[in-house]
């Protein structure tokens, strides 16, 4: 994405420029705004669905951000489980923001508290 990035917006890219937007929209980073800001200001392409539901999900990070911050910025202690398996990866993904650190009932061969 840096690459692209710094590539000069001339006729040559003009080629890819429908590739490399919907790359964009799907990667939702910094580096993709800077690209997609620049390819629009030199190719001006038409109006899509996919520019649409970017700025929708942009909107939507920067509306429910206030109510994420402590999610994000508050320390975590760590989540206790009994088991790694007994962890719903995509329930505990939708609640962490920031590293969190999981840790066992079960002890590790010298003694220790496993931490995972």
């Amino acid at each position: 994405m840096e690459i692209l990035h710094r590539l000069p917006p001339n006729d040559l890219l003009r080629n890819h420029l429908k590739a490399i937007l919907a790359t964009a929209f799907k990667l939702n980073v910094i580096i993709s705004l800077r690209i997609l800001i620049e390819l629009h200001k030199q190719f001006r392409p038409q109006y899509t669905q996919d520019i649409q539901r970017f700025l929708v999900f942009i909107k939507t990070c920067y509306s429910e951000l206030p109510g994420h911050m402590d999610k994000i910025f508050e320390p975590k202690s760590p989540i206790k489980i009994k088991d790694i398996n007994d962890v719903n990866v995509s329930s505990t993904l939708d609640e962490i923001y920031a590293v969190t650190s999981f840790q066992s009932d079960k002890k590790a061969p010298d003694g220790n508290v496993i931490s995972v």
